[in-house]
C-alpha cells in the first residue's frame, strides 16, 4: 500500500499524483490483502477464545473487543473515504483505537487476568518508592526540628535524623506495602486475607482443616488446584484416596516433604501467589495430614480388635466343644465302667467305688458349668432359642420378645447372649425383681438387647464395668437407666 501511494497526495479532497496505472492495481490488491490479514487475525483470536479455558478467555476477552473495534473503525474509514471524507477524518479514529485500545486491553489482561505479574511488581516498586519519599521527609523534618531546637551549627540534626529514619524505615515500609498492596494488588491481599481467616477458623474449631483445598482453589482462582499428602507408602488426597506422585509446590516440615500442591493453571505469577497462600495455609494442611494418619491408625486398631475378638470367639467355641465332646464324655465313660465294675465287688469296695462315681458326677457338673460359661452349646440353634433355654429356669416370670435379627458373627452373637444372661442374673440376685423383660431386636445391621426389671434400681453411674467392657470389645455401646426404686433398664447395641 505504501508503494502504491508513494507519490499520491490529497488536493481538495481528491487523490492526485498516483502515477502509473499499476499503482492503482497494486493499491487494490493491498487493500484486499490487508482485509484478509485482519479477518485472519480476528479469526485466530476467536479460535483461541473458544478453544481456551476460563482463564485464557478472560485474557483474550478485552483484546477481542478492542480488536473488533479497530476492525470496525478501519472498515468505517474505508467507507468514509469512499464517500469523500478526508484521510484525517476517515482514519484518525482507527489510528487512535489501534494506539490506545489494544495496549489498554493487553494491560487489563496483564493486571487483572494473570498474563504477567505486573500488579505485584507495581505494588512492590511503589511501596519502596513511597517509603523512600516518606523516609526523606522524616529525615528533613527531624533535621529542621533539631536544628531549630539546639542551633543550626550544632551538627546534631543530621545524626538524630539518621537515627530516627533508621528506626522508622522497616515499620514504615511494612505499613505502606500493606496499604499500597490493597490498592494495587488487591486480588492477592484479598486471597491472603481469606486464607488467614480460614486458618483462624480452623484453630478455633469453626471449620474443618480438610476444606483447605477448596479454600485455596477459591483464593487462587484455580479450580484445578489439588493438594496431595505424603504417606509412608505413597501419596493420597485429603480423603485418603491414593494418587500418583504429583509434581508441584512442595510443603516441608522439619526437612521432610509432607505434601504437594499442584496448580491447574501454571504461570510465574500463579506460583508466587501460591507460595504466599501456602505459607498461611500450612497449619490446616498439616493438621489434615495428621488427622488422616490418626483415622487410619484408629481404623487399623479397630480392625485388629475385631480380629482379636473373632479369634477369642472361635477359641471359646473350640474350648466348649472340647469340654463337651472330649473330657466330659471320657469322664462319663469312666463312670459307666466303674458302675459295671462295682457289681463284681464286695460291699465295702462297692461303697468306695460309689464315692468315686459321685466325685466324677460332681466333676461332670462342674465341666458343664464351665463349658456353659465359655460358650453355651445351645447357641448353635440361634440366639433366640439359647435365651429361651436360659430363661426357663428363672424363678420369676420373664417376658422374652425376639424380633427379626440381622446376620451376626460369632463374637456379636455370644456378646448379646452374655449381656442378656448377666443382666437377668443381676436382676435375680440384687434387684428383688418380680418380673423381668428381655427384648432382642435390630438397629440397622446391629443387634440390640434390652433387659428391664421392676426391682429396686439404684445402680450407680459407671457401674456394671465388666458388662460395659464386654460390649465395648465388639465396638458396641451400653446404657443403664436405674433410678432408685424405679427398676433398671439395660440397653446394649452390639
Amino acid at each position: 500500500m505504501m508503494a502504491a501511494t508513494w507519490d499520491a497526495r490529497q488536493v481538495d479532497g481528491a487523490v492526485v499524483g498516483q502515477g502509473a496505472p499499476w499503482r492503482a492495481t497494486l493499491g487494490s490488491v493491498a487493500v484486499l490483502v490487508i482485509g484478509v490479514c485482519l479477518v485472519a487475525a480476528v479469526a485466530s483470536v476467536v479460535t483461541q477464545y473458544h478453544g481456551g479455558d476460563g482463564r485464557r478467555r478472560l485474557q483474550i476477552r478485552w483484546l477481542l473487543a478492542a480488536g473488533s473495534v479497530v476492525v470496525l473503525l478501519l472498515v468505517g474509514g474505508w467507507g468514509a473515504e469512499a464517500h469523500g471524507a478526508s484521510l484525517e477524518m476517515a482514519y484518525t479514529p482507527f489510528l487512535l483505537a489501534l494506539v490506545l485500545l489494544v495496549p489498554a486491553s493487553v494491560g487489563i489482561a496483564m493486571v487483572r487476568h494473570d498474563l504477567f505479574d505486573v500488579d505485584r511488581l507495581l505494588s512492590v516498586s511503589m511501596s519502596w518508592l513511597v517509603t523512600l519519599v516518606a523516609s526523606a521527609a522524616i529525615f528533613a523534618a527531624v533535621v529542621t526540628i533539631v536544628s531549630r531546637a539546639v542551633g543550626a551549627g550544632a551538627g546534631l540534626g543530621p545524626a538524630a535524623a539518621a537515627f530516627v529514619t533508621a528506626l522508622a524505615l522497616l515499620p514504615l515500609h511494612r505499613i505502606l506495602a500493606g496499604a499500597l498492596g490493597k490498592m494495587l494488588d488487591r486480588d492477592r491481599c484479598v486471597a491472603l486475607a481469606a486464607v488467614e481467616q480460614f486458618a483462624a477458623d480452623v484453630r478455633a474449631g469453626r471449620r474443618l482443616p480438610e476444606e483447605v483445598e477448596v479454600v485455596l482453589q477459591e483464593a487462587q482462582g484455580d479450580p484445578g488446584l489439588r493438594i496431595a499428602l505424603a504417606r509412608p507408602d505413597g501419596w493420597s488426597d485429603l480423603r485418603g484416596v491414593p494418587v500418583e506422585e504429583p509434581v508441584g509446590f512442595a510443603l516441608e516440615a522439619g526437612g521432610d516433604t509432607i505434601g504437594m500442591v499442584t496448580l491447574g493453571w501454571e504461570s510465574a505469577r500463579a506460583r508466587r501467589r501460591l507460595a504466599d497462600l501456602v505459607r498461611v495455609a500450612w497449619v490446616p494442611i498439616e493438621v489434615s495430614r495428621l488427622r488422616l494418619v490418626l483415622r487410619e491408625a484408629l481404623a487399623e486398631v479397630e480392625a485388629s480388635r475385631v480380629r482379636l475378638v473373632d479369634a477369642a470367639a472361635t477359641e471359646r467355641k473350640r474350648l466348649e466343644r472340647d469340654l463337651h465332646d472330649g473330657a466330659q464324655q471320657r469322664i462319663i465313660a469312666t463312670g459307666m465302667r466303674l458302675r459295671s465294675l462295682q457289681q463284681r465287688l464286695d460291699s465295702r469296695a462297692a461303697a468306695e467305688v460309689d464315692t468315686a462315681i459321685g466325685e466324677l458326677e460332681v466333676t461332670v457338673s462342674e465341666l458343664r458349668r464351665l463349658a456353659h460359661g465359655v460358650r453355651p452349646s445351645r447357641l448353635d440353634d440361634g440366639l433366640g432359642p439359647a435365651l429361651e433355654g436360659l430363661l426357663e429356669t428363672s424363678p420369676v416370670p420373664v417376658d422374652l420378645h425376639v424380633a427379626v435379627l440381622p446376620e451376626a458373627d460369632e463374637a456379636r452373637t455370644l456378646t448379646a447372649y452374655l449381656v442378656a444372661s448377666e443382666a437377668v442374673t443381676n436382676a435375680l440376685k440384687h434387684a428383688c425383681a418380680r418380673r423381668i423383660g428381655v427384648q432382642l431386636g435390630a438397629q440397622g445391621d446391629r443387634l440390640t438387647v434390652r433387659v428391664s426389671d421392676d426391682g429396686v434400681g439404684g445402680i450407680p453411674d459407671g457401674g456394671l464395668t465388666a458388662l460395659r467392657d464386654r460390649v465395648a470389645s465388639v465396638g458396641g455401646s451400653l446404657q443403664v437407666d436405674s433410678p432408685v426404686g424405679g427398676g433398671t433398664t439395660i440397653s446394649a447395641v452390639v
